[in-house]
């Protein structure tokens, strides 16, 4: 979710940009009466853009390029609009159009870069983000923190901690109030089990934004690393924030599971599952629950569920067999422990 709020924020600053710059097409080698009938008609495209009026927009952009293929803006903000009507692959393909026409259009290079991490190629992203970079080192402007982050973002989905975390503190260097940054550098840094400076950042968070609920979160879990105190509370102040999300429920639940307190944990597990019904990890944690709550019933259904889900999941097969066991079905759960001692074998 927080991704995808980001990208959101991103691309509105690049549609801002391309709206600003509205060039005209003098440079197509087209009659003037084309050349303005395209010019009236991609302004207009731009006001409906502004607007949020996005079928309007794309039908405006879609008749630029059919009077002038080679007007690049028009391609970059098709692109805008399709991205934002969810066809990303079409809106990739005019972002790529674009930069055929002009390589160094910074609009088409940030909105094709943020593109490729939405539809999960963070990779492809990098080399246009180094570009933007380098361009604007040539012309002396710094990088603004929205695309710092960004950039951040798709070296920590690569596995280029480092390079994320020095991108991310130059964000915050840029925006330094920003809750979210910190947040965000505090995950890069948790991804490094730096856990102390992740828990300096999620405090740091939580301070400019109480409000932020993933940064409750994410102290919470911080806390439960260093094996500090404090770490329930934070993940109950996170809970009261944003009672309908399916990962603080799931992390709150297993707090409550290593303090002894399965009553409070299962329904959690269960709201979970309710939104997720597929989860395995919430199958298993509720399965673990009920059965130390002697519910062995409502745990044996679970733990075939999750087997059925994950057949070669030896705790879950395990497991199994003690609920049976707990249920006194011994025979059944003697047959499931041995098969699984097999299937290891």
């Amino acid at each position: 979710m927080h991704l995808r709020l980001t990208i959101r924020r991103i691309a509105l600053e690049a549609i801002a940009i391309a709206i600003i710059s509205a060039p005209s097409f003098a440079q197509d080698p087209v009659s003037a009466n084309k050349l303005h009938q395209a010019d009236t008609i991609y302004r207009a495209g731009t006001a409906a853009l502004a607007q949020q009026d996005l079928a309007t927009a794309q039908s405006d952009f879609e008749q630029v390029i059919r009077l002038i293929p080679s007007a690049e803006p028009a391609h970059v903000a098709l692109g805008l609009v399709l991205v934002h009507r969810g066809h990303l692959q079409e809106g990739i393909h005019e972002y790529q159009v674009a930069l055929t026409l002009r390589k160094t259009d910074p609009t088409a290079q940030l909105n094709l870069a943020i593109a490729y991490q939405q539809i999960g190629q963070p990779a492809k992203a990098i080399p246009l983000f180094t570009q933007i970079e380098a361009e604007a080192r040539i012309n002396k402007k710094p990088l603004s923190a929205s695309i710092l982050s960004a950039y951040a973002r798709a070296l920590a989905a690569t596995g280029n901690l480092s390079q994320a975390a020095l991108k991310m503190r130059a964000a915050l260097s840029a925006d330094p109030r920003n809750a979210q940054l910190h947040d965000d550098l505090g995950s890069i840094d948790a991804q490094q089990t730096s856990w102390d400076s992740a828990r300096q950042e999620f405090s740091a968070a939580i301070q400019i934004d109480p409000q932020l609920a993933a940064a409750h979160l994410h102290l919470g879990l911080a806390l439960q690393a260093l094996n500090q105190p404090g770490s329930l509370n934070q993940l109950q102040q996170a809970r009261t924030l944003a009672p309908d999300n399916p990962v603080i429920a799931l992390e709150l639940g297993k707090a409550y599971v290593a303090a002894s307190n399965d009553d409070q944990a299962i329904p959690l597990f269960q709201q979970v599952l309710d939104q997720n019904p597929h989860s395995i990890d919430a199958m298993s944690q509720l399965a673990l629950a009920y059965q130390r709550s002697n519910r062995s019933q409502d745990a044996i259904g679970l733990f075939r569920k999750v087997l059925d889900a994950d057949p070669a999941n030896a705790i879950a097969a395990a497991d199994l067999g003690m609920a049976l066991t707990q249920a006194q079905r011994a025979k059944d759960g003697d047959g499931v422990l041995g098969a699984d001692r097999k299937s290891v074998v």
